[in-house]
């Protein structure tokens, strides 16, 4: 993503050619710091909503992976207890209570599923949320969630009745970990991700305020040397696009060499 030029710049900036450019300066470069500064705060509150969604999301994910373990726990539990044929005969009545809450995990594993969502947005439950990263909307971070229930993953309900489906039941729920936890992993990772395009947005405010407090306070150097300090962090920051057609840009390349127009 990066900073385009608005419709108002591109209309101007053929003006800066005239003999008079110099009178309309001021107004073309407070229009697209204008925009710029618009543009950008629209994509900071996309982002805050979105983060917030993801980190939401995050903690859904986290609270599955602690049932999981609880579940995890309660085939350990019964395995201890089925050392040998005889202790499985002298705690039968303790291993068929695990067994029942192992089932009741499995339920309550599928509900926090299901309540996972927020606006709309369940990823836990096989949802997706994308998020536009420029004005344009060429540019999207798509998160991919997966249907994170017991029947989707393959825990079956279980059977304690002896150490081989025992240890069916735990396979499982190992399983079922991994995937849990790799969605959360990349839903950690997009979170960083939104952050670091915020934070940089955030910085390009920053850049915009202090561009429009200068505006009519300096030079036309100085207002350019900010303009173009801004779409440069625009480029460096989301890549990929140019900033302006190829009449745009040679004549932008002449403010640079040229900043106070008398070459124009």
């Amino acid at each position: 993503m990066s900073f385009v030029f608005t419709s108002s710049l591109q209309k101007c900036l053929p003006t800066l050619s005239s003999p008079d450019s110099s009178q309309n300066w001021e107004k073309i470069v407070a229009d697209f710091i204008t925009q710029s500064q618009n543009e950008t705060v629209t994509l900071i509150s996309r982002f805050d909503r979105n983060i917030e969604i993801l980190e939401h999301q995050k903690n859904q994910a986290l609270l599955l992976v602690s049932i999981l373990e609880e579940a995890g726990g309660l085939t350990v539990r019964a395995r201890n207890l089925m050392s040998t044929p005889e202790d499985i005969q002298k705690y039968a009545e303790k291993i068929k209570e695990f067994e029942n809450w192992f089932d009741l995990t499995r339920s309550k594993f599928d509900k926090a599923s299901a309540d996972s969502a927020i606006d709309g947005i369940n990823l836990m439950d096989g949802g997706r949320l994308e998020t536009v990263l420029d004005a344009g909307g060429k540019n999207k971070l798509v998160t991919e969630g997966i249907a994170l229930t017991c029947a989707a993953l393959g825990i079956r309900p279980p059977d304690f009745s002896t150490l081989y489906s025992l240890q069916n039941a735990r396979i499982d729920v190992m399983n079922a970990l991994d995937i849990v936890i790799t969605v959360k992993n990349t839903i950690a990772a997009h979170i960083i991700n939104l952050t670091i395009n915020r934070d940089f947005a955030l910085q390009a405010i920053e850049l915009v305020k202090i561009s429009y407090a200068k505006l009519g306070t300096t030079n036309a150097e100085n207002e350019m040397s900010a303009l173009l300090k801004l779409g440069d962090m625009g480029e460096s920051m989301f890549g990929g696009e140019k900033m302006a057609e190829t009449a745009q840009q040679d004549l932008l390349n002449s403010f640079k060499s040229s900043p106070n127009m008398e070459d124009i």
